[in-house]
């Protein structure tokens, strides 16, 4: 009904934009739909970027070792909010279902990092379901820890119940790391099933724990992931704002000084 109510503020404002940039082809084709007219101007721009210096390609044995993890087991990471709309619980009952049906081996772990509202509950949660000794709550830390977390795992799982283009994506991509990821938002234009990653639909723990199981055997191209993600940069991304801008701004210059 919000939305209903907005809308013709909505419209109003897009038709006097001077440019109009959607951060996920999916939103650009919401934006089309509610303002026909301007679709030919819509510009497509990411807003999801990483820091190669910071996210980047690493030897996961190295990583482990530092992190005292063991080598050999199968990790899968969470990254995010402990909140609603994160969809960690649909995670925590895929895992214990790849648990009971023996999916997973006694050393593979869940990691969940970050802070939340939920924290108490999701750890009730994985003690009730008998996940607790496989499943660790790393809480928040700085970037430069959580990009040696990420390179150590084998995959990053978002389950999100609604997500625009998520940076963690990204950053896991820059470090190789393949995604399993609920096909909401912009989502699906950033995972490619079976090139860095794989999507369920939303809120289904059971596709979700077949897909971590097909995640965890299947032979991923660290290489060829973290390759496809080295042009979302954040340099890249102020680079083609800047060429938008740049072009709207210009010929009213030009304009202004004839």
């Amino acid at each position: 009904a919000r939305r209903l109510l907005l809308a013709p503020q909505i419209r109003w404002a897009l038709r006097r934009a001077s440019g109009v940039v959607g951060v996920s082809r999916a939103l650009c084709e919401r934006i089309a739909r509610l303002v026909p007219d301007i679709q030919g101007s819509i510009r497509h721009i990411p807003c999801a970027g990483v820091d190669p210096t910071v996210f980047r390609l690493r030897s996961r044995i190295e990583v482990r070792q530092e992190l005292e993890l063991d080598r050999e087991a199968r990790i899968v990471i969470f990254i995010g909010q402990l909140v609603p709309i994160k969809g960690i619980e649909i995670l925590l009952e895929a895992w214990r279902q790849l648990l009971s049906s023996r999916h997973l081996r006694d050393n593979d772990r869940l990691l969940l990092i970050g802070e939340g509202p939920l924290r108490g509950r999701l750890q009730r949660v994985a003690n009730e379901s008998g996940c607790a000794g496989t499943v660790r709550f790393l809480g928040g830390m700085q970037q430069s820890r959580v990009a040696g977390w990420i390179s150590a795992a084998n995959l990053l799982c978002l389950p999100s119940r609604n997500e625009g283009s998520p940076n963690v994506i990204v950053e896991a991509q820059a470090c190789g790391v393949p995604v399993i990821a609920s096909a909401v938002g912009g989502i699906p234009e950033m995972v490619v099933p079976r090139v860095n990653g794989l999507t369920c639909p939303v809120g289904d723990s059971v596709a979700l724990a077949e897909a971590i199981a097909d995640g965890l055997g299947t032979p991923w191209d660290a290489s060829a992931i973290a390759a496809g993600a080295s042009s979302r940069t954040w340099l890249s991304l102020a680079d083609r704002n800047l060429e938008l801008l740049a072009g709207i701004i210009q010929p009213r210059l030009q304009e202004v000084r004839s």
